[in-house]
């Protein structure tokens, strides 16, 4: 399942805000089930069904606001943005040791804040 939610936001001639949240299902991945015997002193990975696992639900929130200038002959537009204004870690994935004994998640996108500046003459 996905779902988007989107909010904008006039304020006034010079500023906008916006909002932007994602949702969807966890993506189905093939587990791995554990290590087989050595082979040639490497440990291999013993996978399960394929796809028959899924990851977490993924969401997160993205917010923005613009500051926008107008002058004779051209625009300004300033802007703030936060991507997973919440820091959600949704997970990516997963690291196994080397004997695939044991696993850590890996995550996406951390809260990154941006600004930007943009002009149209």
């Amino acid at each position: 399942m996905n779902a988007t939610a989107v909010l904008n936001y006039r304020h006034s001639a010079e500023w906008s805000f916006g909002a932007k949240w994602t949702y969807h299902s966890g993506n189905p991945y093939t587990p791995i089930l554990g290590g087989k015997p050595p082979v040639n002193g490497q440990v291999l990975p013993e996978y399960a069904d394929i796809n028959s696992g899924r990851l977490p639900a993924y969401h997160r929130l993205d917010l923005r606001a613009d500051r926008h200038y107008l002058f004779d002959t051209w625009k300004l537009n300033a802007y703030l943005e936060l991507i997973n204004a919440y820091n959600r870690k949704n997970v990516a994935g997963y690291d196994y040791d080397t004997t695939y004994t044991q696993r850590k998640p890996t995550y996406q996108l951390p809260l990154i804040p941006s600004f930007g500046v943009q002009a149209e003459f």
